[in-house]
């Protein structure tokens, strides 16, 4: 197992990305980690997990840290602004990336998209042709926009096809970056909420989600931290 950290702080993780190569990054919601203890295998892959989730902020706050939130969203934004020449790779769904094209038209030569659908298995997700493309676009850093676990599970897939390359798993980032979804504003984020937000809006997609996972995460939560910090 790679050894695994948790960062705390936007310059730490925007320095990573900028400056190593061969690491995964995944903002960390208590749904994540509901699944890094069911799928303890494909979450090894994890180097660096960051605080999205308002309740690992808050836990750390209660233990004497000061920490700020580490938002997907923010870290994809950041980085676009911070590494405009280098090479990145896109991987979500077709009408995200459609919208992403038409946005961001003048990095033609320095951004790949790679539109996969939600299937059950990596295999289907990404197909040959699609990881040959990915390969000869040689990037600096793989961003995966289709939510956990399955971006989890690819992140592992790639990183045995894959080296020296940051894999970035953001979620719903970059269906934010393009305005498919809307972003709950910051005062209900800061008071962790934001869940509530998305969940109101659709509320048959993430019952599961919120009702059932992310409550066994957040029992789970003072195990999860015990684990990362030792």
């Amino acid at each position: 197992m790679n050894k695994q950290t948790l960062s705390n702080s936007y310059s730490e993780i925007l320095s990573l990305i900028s400056t190593s190569d061969n690491k995964v990054v995944l903002p960390t919601t208590l749904h994540d980690i509901y699944w890094y203890f069911k799928k303890p295998k494909e979450y090894a892959v994890i180097s660096h997990f960051t605080p999205d989730g308002m309740p690992l902020v808050f836990f750390q706050r209660l233990m004497g840290n000061r920490v700020e939130r580490v938002y997907g969203p923010d870290i994809l934004k950041k980085s676009l602004e911070k590494l405009s020449s280098k090479k990145h790779v896109f991987v979500a769904s077709s009408d995200v990336l459609d919208q992403m094209k038409e946005r961001f038209v003048a990095y033609k030569d320095t951004y790949l998209y790679i539109p996969v659908g939600y299937r059950e298995t990596v295999s289907e997700l990404i197909s040959d042709d699609q990881m040959r493309a990915i390969q000869d676009h040689s990037p600096d850093s793989i961003w995966l926009g289709i939510g956990s676990p399955k971006q989890v599970l690819l992140a592992s897939y790639l990183r045995e096809k894959l080296n020296k390359v940051n894999i970035i798993c953001v979620g719903a980032g970059l269906d934010f970056l393009v305005n498919k979804q809307v972003m709950s504003p910051k005062y209900i984020q800061s008071i962790g909420l934001e869940w509530l937000f998305r969940f109101i809006r659709e509320p048959a997609r993430l019952w599961k989600r919120y009702l059932i996972f992310s409550i066994i995460g957040l029992i789970k939560l003072p195990v999860f931290m015990k684990q990362i910090n030792r």
